[in-house]
């Protein structure tokens, strides 16, 4: 072991010979030099030795140098990556935790560039992100992020005016470096960090969101990194699952961004701490597609003005991730009541044509394939080509008829194949897609509706925003084919052409009613509709035409008064009263095309004009009598 002389005079001599000459090489052998002796070095002026701060100087030199020129690549790689010099660092952090608040502030601050430094050679580098030297530095920067130290700064941030050089470390510098590493352990190390800090996450912002107006730019740069923490929940099925056990994070995240204190400087500038915490909390709710039940929680508990005031937001890379979310989010009426709604088409446009010349498919609005996904506004699996229900047992040749139809998205398969199990032991025939379609995926859509005597339509926010699900659903109720609703997701209720399609049939609920129940259900609706004299009465006698024309057409204004009498509709006589038959069978055309908002106007109308109530069931007798009449 060296005496504290001998190691201050090595010391000297490396900081001569740094000063002698500054390459990528001489640096590297003065990092070893210095690694051979850094347990021995204890003395402050020993770890405040001007050397380092010259190191890092050194470094930050040689990456600006990289970034506009290839020529240092390899040296600057060779020099960063340096095992010794890594595992340096590595063993620094871990013997800094339980002491960080003593420790010199110019040392924190040049491990915080080094690892500044390391965030810029990985990002965007697959080549790199995994190397095993760099991934040492991963686990002590996972300590610190799980650290009661941590969670203490952030339980107290309201106190805080402004951060120290320590507590920067802990609150914005490790954050950082773990959110952009983006390797193949990232689910891992994800899921591992979410086990303590989900729950720590969930406490602090539902204690901080309850003063968000008096904000100070300390508390905010602490949310803006545990928000890019939180992105990265957002990038697997597992850690997905994860997030969603703690909805009162997205309440927090809602709570700042519905803020009309922080609105009002995003929609003014561009460039400000404001902006920054925005971004960073926006962009946690940016994966909804992939997200189907925080899509629904969305939906369900908060309305699409917040986003749509973010749609005005200065700094572009907001207004895109918040168009990006409405258009998960926002219903028919809601589309409906947009000034533009091409521009939402637009701005993806625009963002994609930026990432296609973008080197990692990248632009300010996100990734090439997000940005896809948001625009077309689902991400099918472009192997299973489309969600149709089919057997995979059974080619499309078949000529034999099944009972039942599956129609589902892929996202709901694990309820839907759990279903069909249910339907096969009761010894019913179903045709179900497991990704195995035989031939043209159209000609397959078609023989699936058409050889079934019924289609089950697994209804959610997934199904309705399936183009092929569409298809499906249109070709059935084209065919007259009996259709059953199933509700596969909790509080989903259908909107847009989905509820078009299913108007006023009683729907099962299977997140209600629980799986055993909703299945008894489903198999007694099975039953009625496939009885014989509902599926000749189904299919023989279509919807009547032109061509086809139903007697009552014929019907004088006292022939439609009687038909009231005789069915016990006295409800609809305020309605009625003055409609001949034509006009009766233009209604009863209406009402078939879309039941549900036909009901809605037909009651607006009855209590705007009469003051009266027009009970669902005396509608549904209406129909149904109406039908009786169009097939005879």
């Amino acid at each position: 072991m060296m005496s504290a002389n001998a190691v201050s005079n090595q010391l000297e001599n490396c900081f001569l010979d740094c000063k002698k000459s500054e390459s990528p090489e001489t640096l590297c052998e003065i990092i070893k030099q210095l690694t051979s002796f850094s347990s021995q070095l204890n003395a402050p002026d020993q770890i405040s030795h001007e050397i380092f701060s010259v190191m890092i100087t050194i470094l930050t030199q040689i990456l600006n140098k990289w970034l506009v020129s290839s020529e240092q690549e390899i040296p600057f790689k060779r020099l960063l990556i340096n095992q010794a010099f890594i595992q340096s660092i590595s063993e620094f952090l871990e013997h800094m935790l339980p002491k960080l608040s003593t420790v010199n502030c110019d040392v924190i601050d040049g491990v915080s560039k080094l690892l500044f430094i390391f965030d810029i050679l990985q990002y965007g580098r697959p080549d790199i992100i995994d190397d095993k030297n760099l991934l040492t530095l991963l686990d002590p920067i996972m300590k610190y992020i799980c650290s009661i130290n941590y969670f203490t700064i952030l339980t107290n941030l309201e106190a805080t005016e402004t951060l120290t050089v320590q507590e920067e470390f802990l609150v914005i510098t490790c954050p950082n470096y773990f959110s952009l590493y983006l390797g193949i352990y990232a689910e891992r190390l994800t899921n591992e960090l979410g086990d303590t800090m989900l729950k720590r996450f969930e406490q602090v912002l539902c204690q901080l969101t309850q003063t968000v107006s008096k904000w100070n730019e300390a508390t905010m740069k602490a949310v803006q990194y545990i928000s890019y923490v939180l992105r990265r929940f957002g990038e697997f099925n597992s850690t997905r699952q994860r997030l969603n056990g703690h909805l009162k994070i997205i309440d927090s995240l809602m709570i700042i961004l519905n803020s009309s204190y922080l609105q009002i400087q995003v929609l003014k500038q561009e460039q400000n701490v404001e902006t920054a915490l925005i971004y960073a909390v926006i962009w946690v709710l940016s994966p909804l597609g992939d997200d189907l039940e925080l899509t629904a929680y969305i939906k369900t508990n908060y309305n699409t003005q917040t986003f749509m005031t973010l749609t005005d937001a200065k700094y572009k890379p907001i207004r895109t991730y918040a168009y990006t979310i409405l258009a998960f989010v926002m219903s028919e009426d809601d589309i409906k009541q947009l000034d533009d709604p091409g521009k939402i088409t637009a701005v993806f446009i625009d963002f994609i044509k930026q990432a296609i010349d973008s080197q990692f498919q990248l632009s300010p609005g996100g990734k090439l394939k997000n940005l896809l996904e948001s625009l077309r506004g689902e991400n099918e699996d472009p192997t299973s080509g489309t969600d149709v229900s089919i057997a995979a047992a059974e080619k499309t040749t078949s000529n034999e008829e099944y009972h039942i139809m599956l129609s589902y998205s892929h996202q709901e398969k694990e309820l839907c194949y759990r279903i069909h199990k249910y339907l096969i032991d009761k010894r019913l025939r179903v045709w179900l897609d497991r990704d195995d379609m035989y031939g043209s995926t159209i000609e397959a859509m078609a023989n699936a509706v058409e050889k079934s005597k019924c289609v089950l339509l697994c209804m959610s926010d997934s199904y309705k925003i399936s183009p092929s699900c569409q298809s499906e659903a249109e070709y059935a109720h084209k065919l007259h084919k009996p259709l059953i609703p199933i509700i596969m997701r909790e509080k989903y209720r259908p909107d847009g052409w989905v509820s078009f399609i299913v108007g006023s049939r009683i729907y099962v609920d299977y997140h209600k009613l629980g799986f055993q129940v909703a299945c008894d259900k489903l198999l007694e609706q099975i039953q009625m509709q496939n009885s014989d004299a509902h599926l000749n009465h189904q299919h023989k006698l279509p919807l009547p035409m032109a061509a086809n024309t139903p007697h009552f057409q014929q019907w004088s204004y006292a022939d439609v008064l009687r038909f009231i009498d005789g069915t016990n509709l006295s409800e609809m006589k305020p309605l009625l009263g003055k409609v001949d038959g034509q006009e009766l069978f233009e209604l009863y055309r209406m009402c078939e095309l879309n039941s549900q908002q036909m009901y809605e106007s037909l009651k607006t109308e009855l209590f705007t004009l009469h003051k009266e109530i027009l009970p669902i069931n005396v509608y549904l007798r209406f129909i149904t009598q109406l039908r009786k009449q169009a097939n005879g």
